[in-house]
Parts: structure tokens; C-alpha cells; sequence
């Protein structure tokens, strides 16, 4: 573990609840660990492709107050969000969008189109999605499971909402 802030880690991946970070630790190689105030951050690798994780926690707010301090402290040529996204797909399905559209704006905002490439190229790989997982994760608990097999879904609108009123949840 350290406390000092890191060399550069190309992609930076965060999540807003532990049941979403849990599984992509688990997939990685942990290299270093960082405080930041209240909030931590892990250097990993997986193979060759070097990144950083970490936990915003729930609600607008916490995303952008973590997501400021990651890019205040570590250089970063992409940022991905990994978690819920509150649409109308069902629990389980991974959706890429191609816009996002903010709560405070009607305008759609184009994601990064290379990006957005990479992404693209996935959706016809037989990608192994879970149905089942233990619950609580930690202990682990009984195991439960979807009712459907979870989709890739490429082509929708990720939308972002304040419903704590700028508050922290």
C-alpha cells in the first residue's frame, strides 16, 4: 500500500457500488493501492493493459467528486463507468451507449468514438456473462441468480440524474 500519488495508468475504470468493483478486482492483477482522503484507488494490470479502479459511490455527486480526484492525481488517456445505468434494460444487461445525455441539458453528448470503436468490436464475441452470484459477496452468501441470460446492448442513450439534489447519497 501507498500513499503517494502514482505513475500514469492509461484507463481508469469506476464503479458505484462495491458489488460492481468486487467482480473487476477480482479479474486483475492488484499492484498498488492508493488513499486519497476517504477515497481509494487500485493500481492493477491485466496481461499487458495497465489501469486504475476505484468506488465513486451512489449518486452524481460522488462520481464527480471521485472522478476529479483520479484525474487530479494520475494521468489518464480514458475513463470508463462501470455499473447500473438506471435505463429501462433489464438487471444483468451490458449497454454501450453512443450518447449521454446529462440531466441539466437536453443535448446529447457524443461518448469517445474510439472508444466507442473498441466496444463495437465486442458485440459479436461470445462474451461470458454471469446469470448467478453469490449475495452478500462478502462473506460470501447464498447464490442467486437471473431469471434471462444478460445481453450486450450497443446503441442507446446513457442518462445521467441528480434525484439527492446535489446532495451525497
Amino acid at each position: 500500500n501507498s500513499n503517494q500519488v502514482g505513475q500514469c495508468d492509461d484507463i481508469l475504470i469506476l464503479t458505484a457500488m462495491p458489488a460492481e468493483l468486487a467482480p473487476l478486482l477480482d479479474a486483475v492483477e492488484i499492484i498498488d493501492t492508493f488513499q486519497l482522503g476517504q477515497r481509494v484507488l487500485y493500481s492493477a494490470k491485466r496481461g499487458e493493459h495497465r489501469m486504475m479502479l476505484a468506488m465513486t459511490g451512489i449518486g452524481l455527486v460522488n462520481a464527480e467528486q471521485m472522478t476529479t480526484l483520479a484525474l487530479e492525481n494520475f494521468p489518464v488517456r480514458a475513463l470508463l463507468y462501470s455499473g447500473v445505468d438506471g435505463s429501462t434494460h433489464r438487471i444483468g444487461d451490458v449497454v454501450i451507449v453512443e450518447q449521454w445525455l446529462l440531466s441539466d441539458s437536453n443535448e446529447p453528448r457524443p461518448v469517445d468514438s474510439q472508444l466507442l470503436q473498441t466496444a463495437k468490436a465486442l458485440v459479436n464475441l461470445p462474451l461470458p456473462f454471469q446469470r448467478c452470484t453469490p449475495h452478500p459477496l462478502d462473506p460470501p452468501g447464498q447464490e442467486v441468480c437471473l431469471e434471462h441470460a444478460p445481453q450486450l446492448i450497443l446503441g442507446s442513450i446513457g442518462r445521467s440524474a441528480d434525484p439527492f439534489g446535489g446532495n451525497i447519497f
